[in-house]
């Protein structure tokens, strides 16, 4: 007899289809024309874009949960076990919240690859600007994990940064405590004054004073490139309202039109250093808006 294979659940199934659906160019802005982007009174191709693949998010987070949930159980039920709560990331601030120095929070990092990984990895601690407190990471035997609290100015959150490491096609968990004491200080966003470098042991980037990079440094090698670079915006040549639609830009092919295209680095407002490591250096530069 054939072997009995159980079906999958509809949860994959779905988001399979969905994630098929939206592999075709007009459903990804720049490849696409207007009327598969932007809504219309005839057709809202984005809205249904958007609400399946929100509703295949949704169905596989919770499916996703459930199967990790069951792996870091233990015991059964029967066996007097429980399931653990998993948190989608949105209740982690609240989480975060009520955490003192007397309990922990149980971060699982997996990893779908089939070589064992060391990333670093982020957790959102805070919806706000302001972090009220420090924080320590250990593994599962205790031992401290490297962090660093990092401000995300523009989503206004603030993010812990940690070195977690994964086995092939595993599960490692972490447990991150609140410090006993003040908040330790997380590189608060500061004006840059003078050319600087940051480097993460393996390379180096030079930034002039006003925040844009200038040279790329091989640590190990001694090799300096210099860089020079800009972000510039073209306005598109529209097709005419009658003829041949590939007469401008359109869904496969984008073409400038005759006026000379905009540089976006803003030369004179300030940049700003808003992490400085261990584990994590960034720089935010002005730009122009178009």
């Amino acid at each position: 007899p054939a072997p009995r294979v159980a079906p999958l659940p509809a949860a994959i199934v779905a988001a399979r289809q969905t994630s098929g659906l939206l592999q075709h160019h007009d459903a990804i802005t720049g490849t696409s024309f207007n009327y598969c982007t932007i809504s219309t009174t005839e057709c809202d191709c984005v809205d249904d874009y958007l609400a399946r693949l929100a509703s295949a998010f949704k169905q596989t987070d919770v499916l996703s949960g459930d199967v990790k949930a069951s792996l870091l159980s233990g015991p059964s039920a029967a066996d007097g076990g429980s399931l653990p709560t998993l948190l989608p990331s949105s209740q982690l601030p609240d989480a975060f919240a009520q955490l003192d120095s007397s309990n922990a929070l149980a971060v699982a990092f997996s990893n779908p690859l089939a070589w064992a990984r060391t990333e670093v990895v982020s957790v959102a601690v805070c919806s706000s600007k302001l972090c009220p407190g420090a924080y320590t990471v250990a593994d599962a035997a205790g031992t401290p994990v490297p962090s660093q609290l990092v401000l995300d100015r523009f989503r206004n959150k603030t993010l812990l940064y940690l070195r977690g490491t994964a086995p092939a096609l595993g599960v490692n968990t972490y447990f991150i405590t609140k410090a006993a004491g003040p908040a330790a200080p997380f590189n608060a966003p500061k004006p840059l004054g003078a050319a600087f470098n940051i480097s993460n042991g393996d390379v180096q980037i030079t930034f002039d004073s006003a925040g844009h990079v200038t040279a790329w440094t091989d640590v190990y090698t001694g090799t300096i490139s210099q860089i020079t670079f800009d972000y510039l915006h073209y306005t598109e040549r529209l097709p005419p309202p009658v003829g041949n639609i590939f007469q401008g830009g359109n869904a496969y092919t984008f073409v400038p039109d005759t006026r000379a295209p905009q540089s976006m680095l803003n030369s004179t407002g300030a940049a700003y250093i808003t992490a400085g490591g261990p584990l994590v250096w960034q720089v935010d530069l002005p730009m122009n808006t178009p």
